[in-house]
C-alpha cells in the first residue's frame, strides 16, 4: 500500500485538500450578500459537504469506469468518462456537457474571486465602494493571465509541483491569521464595553 513511502500519499492528500476545499475561502466573500445573517455556517458547511460528496461520486465513477491506472494517466479523466457514453447509438458524445460545466464553473469562480479581490482592495485602502475599481483589477487579472502556463502539460506540472505549496499560504494560512486577528479584536471590544466608565 505504501510502496513508495508516505510522501506520495501526503502529496496526493495535499492536492485533494488544496483544490476543492480551500477554494471555498474565495467564496466567503459572497456570504455577506446573504439576507439571513444567522445561517452563514449552515449554508457554508452544507455547500461544502454537498460539493465534497459530488466530487467523491465523480472520482469514484472515474475510477470504476476507467480503472485506477487510466484515471491517473489522463489529464481530464471525467471528460474521457463522459465521452465513452453510448446508449443505442443515439445518446452519445455527451462530452460537450462536461465542457460546458467546466466553462460555467470557471466563469462563476472567476467572477466571485474578482469580486473578492475588489472588496479586499476597497477594504485595504478604506474606499466606501468597491465597484469603481472593478475595471482596473479585471484588466490587471487579464494581464497577469498572460503568464499562465502555455500548454496543458506545463499547466499540470505547475499545478502539481509548484502551485499547491504557495496557494496553501494564501488560501489557508492568511485566512486563518485574519480570522484570529478578527477574533482578538472582537474580544478586546467586548471587554472594553463590559468595563464600566468611571
Amino acid at each position: 500500500m505504501l510502496y513508495d513511502g508516505i510522501a506520495p500519499v501526503a502529496h496526493g492528500a495535499l492536492l485533494t485538500f488544496i483544490f476543492p476545499m480551500t477554494y471555498v475561502v474565495g467564496f466567503l466573500t459572497v456570504l455577506p450578500l446573504q439576507k439571513d445573517k444567522n445561517s452563514f455556517y449552515k449554508v457554508f458547511l452544507f455547500g461544502l459537504l454537498i460539493g465534497a460528496l459530488i466530487l467523491f461520486v465523480i472520482y469514484i465513477g472515474v475510477i470504476l469506469v476507467l480503472g485506477p491506472y487510466n484515471a491517473a494517466s489522463f489529464y481530464y479523466p471525467s471528460y474521457i468518462k463522459v465521452s465513452m457514453i453510448n446508449i443505442g447509438n443515439f445518446l452519445q458524445r455527451l462530452d460537450i456537457l462536461t465542457a460546458v460545466v467546466y466553462v460555467c464553473g470557471i466563469f462563476i469562480q472567476t467572477c466571485v474571486f474578482l469580486m473578492g479581490a475588489c472588496k479586499g482592495f476597497a477594504k485595504l485602502f478604506a474606499f466606501s465602494d468597491y465597484r469603481f475599481i472593478v475595471w482596473p483589477i479585471a484588466i490587471l487579472a487579464i494581464t497577469l493571465a498572460h503568464y499562465e502556463p502555455g500548454s496543458v502539460m506545463h499547466y499540470f506540472e505547475y499545478g502539481t509541483q509548484v502551485w499547491p505549496y504557495y496557494i496553501l499560504l494564501y488560501e489557508t494560512v492568511f485566512p486563518f491569521l485574519v480570522w484570529v486577528v478578527a477574533e482578538i479584536k472582537v474580544r478586546i471590544a467586548k471587554k472594553r464595553r463590559a468595563v464600566p466608565e468611571s
